[in-house]
């Protein structure tokens, strides 16, 4: 199997992307996203923990609305993940669009995208390991970048960078603030300080409403203000919790958010 990167896509504080593509044998080929880290942190110990870190825990997670890691390798002296590729945009490009005049997304939408993160996250969050140990993960960073939605209506959600999870190689005795300001909860905005799975019930509270709606029904402007909420046992108690709010708003078919794709484009 060979390697051949076309463009680079995406450059983050970490590590770099690129769009490239994948060959084999009798005349197999896919497209694929590269994930490696970045020429200058390639000697620190530190970002290439927290590399194999991520890649060590896509490994042990399967679910449609997360993308899929192919296979890990080294070249050259840096990491790097071969990971499925989604063509669509990333809900920081709808935001944006929208901003600019591009159609809002309807409800239905929001809904679908939301329940769709809600069950990706839930799954997340409930993972065991291979002995049956709860891996308590938190994935800490879930921002509009972060989340794609296809050109066929499916979201995936992307990059678990920063996840914290119980098996984790690297720990510091302090930790640090880590997540994207805007997006984080309270309390992950203090260093040291213990959190829990409901961070990630505030981040996505945030992203749905950033991305609004045309006429947002009642109960989902409730249940985003009680994901919002500063107060982390205000807000909804787990994943199902917000699905399950969700779930009877959301589009019944992936077509109509690929149509809401297309208007993004």
């Amino acid at each position: 199997m060979t390697l051949r990167i076309e463009r680079r896509i995406a450059l983050g504080g970490m590590s770099e992307v690129f769009l490239a593509r994948e060959e084999g044998h009798a005349g197999f080929a896919r497209s694929v996203v590269l994930k490696r880290i970045s020429p200058e942190h390639a000697d620190d110990v530190e970002y290439v923990t927290m590399f194999f870190d991520e890649a060590r825990l896509l490994a042990k997670l399967s679910h449609p609305h997360i993308a899929q890691v192919y296979a890990i390798g080294v070249q050259d002296g840096r990491p790097h993940l071969v990971m499925e590729h989604v063509s669509g945009v990333t809900l920081r490009h709808a935001i944006d669009r929208i901003a600019r005049g591009a159609p809002r997304c309807s409800s239905r939408v929001q809904a679908a995208i939301g329940l769709a993160l809600a069950q990706a996250l839930g799954h997340a969050h409930a993972r065991h390991d291979e002995h049956g140990r709860p891996m308590h993960v938190i994935h800490r960073d879930l921002t509009p970048s972060n989340v794609m939605v296809s050109d066929e209506g499916v979201t995936k959600l992307l990059d678990f960078g920063i996840a914290k999870w119980a098996a984790q190689m690297l720990e510091t005795a302090t930790d640090v603030v880590k997540g994207t300001y805007g997006y984080m909860a309270p309390e992950q905005g203090i260093a040291g300080h213990p959190i829990d799975h409901r961070v990630d019930v505030h981040a996505l509270g945030v992203v749905l409403a950033e991305l609004g709606a045309i006429d947002t029904p009642p109960p989902i402007a409730s249940l985003l203000a009680r994901c919002t909420s500063p107060d982390p046992a205000s807000r909804p108690g787990s994943m199902r919790e917000v699905a399950h709010a969700l779930a009877p708003f959301a589009a019944s078919t992936f077509d109509e958010i690929a149509v809401a794709v297309a208007a993004w484009r």
